[in-house]
């Protein structure tokens, strides 16, 4: 599933006012839930209904500006829960894996993947 890059109102450092960056997450979370309906996630078989969910996320930025390593999957939080939204879970279920992509496309690409053992950790 590829959802938008998020906002640079989603960053932790973003300074501007408290207004925008909330209307900023509500609108990315929604976003964010409606492309994984669309895209038909569903928890997988091996999480069951309480297990860990195993999940890649491959960050492509909009630009070649550099980026901290902690702040990107930070303002990814809005994107992560309209995922678990859509999934009918919480997100502290997800066993996250992050990949920073030099390549700029402006999107993260969702991953819901299989653990080698068959669960995630």
């Amino acid at each position: 599933m590829i959802v938008p890059f998020p906002p640079v109102e989603l960053s932790p450092n973003f300074r501007g006012h408290w207004t925008v960056k909330s209307r900023a997450k509500k609108d990315y979370r929604r976003a964010c839930w409606a492309l994984a309906l669309e895209a038909g996630l569903q928890v997988p078989g091996y999480a069951g209904t309480d297990g860990k969910i195993a999940i890649r996320l491959d960050f492509f930025p909009p630009d070649r500006a550099s980026r901290d390593d902690d702040n990107v999957p930070a303002s990814f939080k809005a994107g992560r829960d309209g995922i678990a939204d859509a999934l009918k879970c919480d997100d502290a279920r997800f066993v996250t894996t992050v990949e920073m992509r030099s390549e700029t496309r402006c999107c993260v690409v969702v991953t819901l993947i299989q653990p080698a053992d068959g669960r995630a950790a």
